[in-house]
């Protein structure tokens, strides 16, 4: 099995999202590389359209981050070893 492209989208409660994480190297788009969409609002520049370079990115470190930095509540106390976990077996199929 191997990741072929991701699209982690984080919404607040009223499902408007906030920000994303793709990565699609195959398709139509002229972005290729992974990336960050950041949807906010500002006067200066329109983040909406902005693609921020970003290295891959598992999901396993999206959860972590919206646990450790944005104060998600965890579903588990055991989640900082399940997502250690999910890791390293994702490190383990790489190439």
């Amino acid at each position: 099995m191997a990741t072929v492209g991701y699209a982690y989208q984080v919404l607040d409660r009223a499902q408007q999202e906030i920000f994303s994480f793709h990565w699609h190297p195959v398709g139509h788009s002229f972005m290729a590389t992974p990336h960050l969409h950041l949807h906010v609002q500002t006067p200066a520049v329109d983040l909406h359209k902005a693609h921020f370079p970003t290295g891959f990115v598992s999901l396993a470190a999206v959860l972590r981050f919206l646990i450790r930095d944005l104060g998600v509540e965890p579903l588990h106390n055991d989640w900082a070893a399940v997502l250690d976990e999910a890791e390293r077996e994702l490190v383990s199929s790489l190439p």
